[in-house]
């Protein structure tokens, strides 16, 4: 699996209804894109939620490369570039997979895989969340990468976000070794009254979830 993520900062005066009126629209396009696994709308707003800033910031988490190739090169990706211009769209590996495998509508119980990794959530689940909030931590070099997974939950807790963690429809952990950095994403009903301010907060437009290719 792969997560993907492209962030388009946006004017603090930008009319947001802009981004609202093309979600509606478009956000249908993605629904069964062979290949995804699942994609939420992301916005965030600023002065809500503590938000400093504006942004369109979809979250994507495809099967196999070949989404990714397709939604790239095959055209659905020209109306990003089209209506905001030039764009660095970032990729990592989920660690903690958001959705059971091989169905994402086969299980509604929460479990482990051998590797120790959660296969939680269903798709009906996931899609009660209407918000995201994402931390960003970085890896530290070190002699061995065994504890990191450890490492990365106890800084997590640390940081006050625990709360989070009891308390959400479904997270996802998705590393990048090539920043060593990681982002958090827990999906969310409502927004606790105190987020850390080391979070981002955003707004859920809508989801698509993929077929397999």
């Amino acid at each position: 699996m792969i997560g993907m993520q492209y962030t388009i900062q946006l004017p603090a005066d930008y009319d947001m209804n802009i981004i609202y009126d093309r979600v509606q629209q478009n956000g249908h396009k993605t629904d069964g894109y062979a290949g995804l696994l699942f994609k939420a709308y992301l916005v965030s707003v600023k002065g809500s939620y503590g938000q400093l800033s504006n942004s369109y910031c979809p979250l994507y988490v495809w099967n196999h490369q070949d989404g990714i190739h397709s939604f790239l090169f095959d055209g659905p990706y020209d109306s990003i570039l089209q209506s905001f211009g030039w764009q660095h769209v970032q990729i990592g590996i989920p660690m903690e997979l958001p959705l059971s495998q091989p169905s994402i509508l086969a299980q509604s119980e929460s479990h482990r895989d051998n590797k120790g990794r959660h296969l939680t959530l269903t798709a009906e689940r996931l899609q009660q969340a209407r918000y995201v909030i994402e931390y960003i931590g970085s890896i530290q070099p070190a002699r061995s990468l065994q504890e990191v997974p450890n490492a990365i939950a106890r800084h997590l807790q640390a940081q006050g976000l625990e709360p989070l963690a009891l308390h959400h429809q479904g997270q996802l952990l998705i590393y990048n070794p090539d920043k060593w950095a990681y982002h958090q994403f827990y999906f969310v009903e409502t927004v606790p009254e105190s987020v850390p301010d080391c979070c981002n907060v955003y707004t859920i437009l809508h989801w698509s979830f993929g077929v397999e290719a």
